[in-house]
This record gives C-alpha cells, sequence and structure tokens, in this order.
C-alpha cells in the first residue's frame, strides 16, 4: 500500500495552504480546521498528507492501517502462535508492552507487525 492520493482533493489544498502562513490567528485556525473538514470529505487524516509527502518505505497511512485488523488483535494473536521466531517473538512482545503502555506504535512497528501477522496466517 503506497501513500494516499490527495489528487481529487489538490485544488481545495492549493488555494487553503497558502492561507496557513497568514499573521492573524484566528485566520490560521480556521484554515487548518477548513484543511481537515476537506480531509475528512476525502476520507482522509492529516497523517495521510503526512504519508502522501514522505512515502517512505515503511510509512503507512492513517487509512492504510485502517484497513487491517487492530494492531493490539494481530499482536496478541502473534503471541499466541507457535510458529514464531526467537526475533519475532522478543518483537512481538515489546509491542505488547508498548500497547499496555497505552504508548503508539510507530509506522515502522506497525509494517512488520502486518508483515509478521501476514507472513504466519497466509501460509494456512
Amino acid at each position: 500500500m503506497g501513500a494516499p492520493s490527495l489528487s481529487p482533493i489538490a485544488p481545495r489544498l492549493v488555494k487553503l495552504i497558502p492561507l496557513l502562513g497568514s499573521d492573524q490567528p484566528g485566520e490560521v485556525v480556521a484554515t487548518a480546521a477548513a484543511i481537515g473538514r476537506t480531509l475528512a470529505g476525502a476520507g482522509l487524516t492529516w497523517h495521510d498528507v503526512v504519508a502522501a509527502l514522505d512515502p517512505s518505505p515503511g510509512r503507512l497511512s492513517q487509512s492504510a492501517r485502517a484497513a487491517h485488523p487492530n494492531t493490539r488483535v494481530m499482536a496478541e494473536t502473534l503471541w499466541r502462535c507457535q510458529r514464531l521466531t526467537e526475533w519475532e517473538q522478543g518483537f512481538v512482545g515489546s509491542v505488547l508492552e508498548q500497547l499496555k503502555q497505552v504508548r503508539g506504535l510507530s509506522d515502522r512497528q506497525v509494517a512488520t507487525l502486518r508483515k509478521i501477522y501476514t507472513d504466519r496466517f497466509a501460509e494456512r
């Protein structure tokens, strides 16, 4: 899954983004809200904008994450899996510990977890 396409809303964003440079705080806030509404109307988030600007390998947009099972469910399912390597067991254990502490995962961690999950359960 690559970066999300902003093409459908690009004309609107091109008009709005320069307004973020205003010296009027109220105008900046209103513009940010308008961008947020524009993104939401297209089913996108600010995270998707970042993913479109930085389509690095391993970066998953928020909408890409939503297309997969909840990361906690994936991690808990993998933890019970008997076919993990020692490294994978350590990684999944670490992810579960982070999730218990209510800390988010990095895009790279989510991508790695998704790959392990897909590798293990696509084999069936």
